[in-house]
């Protein structure tokens, strides 16, 4: 008899060992969650500020068009956050009361799933400085419209004879080539529709020497030819 209730209170212990490591591994997962989007508001935060400077050069230069686009789109991405951030709040407080309140592991781990599964998303749109040659600027205006009419924060179209000649994405770290990927894409979609010549592709620029943009910034350089 004294064999047996040893056994089931070792099993018991052993029990509750294992739930407390399950719950201190989901509350880890919460504050990694909370960590990630905490990551993103910081960078978001600095990525605005940048903006402000491009803003107010573009304002300056009395391109008030440009700048009224890019404050509406940074609302959006503003509000959105806003809204993920409320939303994991709510969910991660509920699942802490729970904790707290010693609720059964089944319905904690439940919750835990809830608040996992919406892991927040890399907030802040890709930014593409478009360089372009060989074009009438309204043209140039319009690819930056379809661009950002897709996502993509688009501060303003610089003419250069650099570009001329040139139809590539250049992007400078290895965790942006697939959002250059994507541009690529989407880009070569928007110039085919537009009639022009649908052959941009990717310049892999992670082994640049020189200074380089922040991270998900792509840069476009761009000779529009029609077909």
């Amino acid at each position: 008899m004294a064999e047996e209730m040893r056994e089931e209170t070792e099993a018991f212990f052993a029990t509750t060992r294992e739930k407390s490591e399950e719950l201190d591994a989901s509350r880890q997962e919460l504050a990694e969650n909370f960590q990630f989007l905490n990551d993103n508001l910081s960078e978001y935060q600095t990525r605005t500020e940048e903006f402000g400077i491009e803003l107010n050069r573009l304002a300056s230069a009395g391109d008030l068009e440009t700048v009224a686009r890019s404050v509406d789109l940074l609302g959006a991405q503003l509000a959105a956050m806003n809204d993920q951030l409320l939303e994991l709040t709510q969910k991660a407080s509920t699942t802490e009361e729970l904790f707290q309140k010693g609720a059964d592991g089944a319905v904690i781990e439940e919750a835990v799933a809830e608040v996992a599964s919406e892991k927040p998303s890399d907030v802040g749109t890709t930014t593409v400085y478009f360089q372009f040659a060989g074009s009438s600027r309204e043209l140039a205006e319009a690819i930056s419209a379809r661009l950002e009419d897709r996502g993509y924060f688009m501060p303003g179209e610089e003419r250069t004879s650099i570009a001329a000649g040139k139809r590539e994405i250049r992007f400078f770290f290895d965790e942006d080539r697939e959002q250059a990927e994507g541009l690529m894409k989407e880009l070569n979609d928007v110039l085919l529709v537009m009639g022009l010549k649908a052959d941009v592709s990717l310049a892999d620029f992670t082994n640049f020497q020189g200074a380089k943009p922040r991270r998900k910034t792509l840069e476009l350089w761009l000779e529009p030819v029609p077909l």
